[in-house]
């Protein structure tokens, strides 16, 4: 007898609904994501990805200071990130892979 009040009290639990405290787009937010122990980075990703998934336009703040920088400013830059790859300009996941160089890199 008591075990099947045990099984029968085992399966009104399990068909109890869960209610989430935070909805998905709450809990993808960069200010979630920072708390949670994410780095700037990944939180960047993870809002990168689901705009491209969405169809909208996103830019990070460093390619919008990139942007509004002088055109001398950022022809210097690109022969810096020319030289070295790893010099942040901004584009990261937000550009086509180019396999050779051209004269667009400057």
């Amino acid at each position: 007898m008591k075990s099947k009040l045990f099984v029968i009290g085992m399966l009104a639990m399990l068909a109890a609904p869960a209610y989430a405290v935070i909805t998905t787009e709450q809990a993808s937010s960069m200010d979630e994501l920072q708390k949670q122990g994410y780095s700037v980075l990944t939180a960047d990703s993870v809002q990168s990805s689901k705009a491209r998934a969405t169809g909208m336009e996103y830019t990070t703040s460093v390619r919008e200071r990139y942007d509004s920088s002088p055109a001398i400013v950022r022809w210097i830059r690109n022969a810096f990130i020319y030289i070295d790859p790893a010099y942040d300009d901004g584009k990261s996941m937000h550009h086509d892979i180019k396999y050779g160089p051209s004269f667009e890199d400057l």
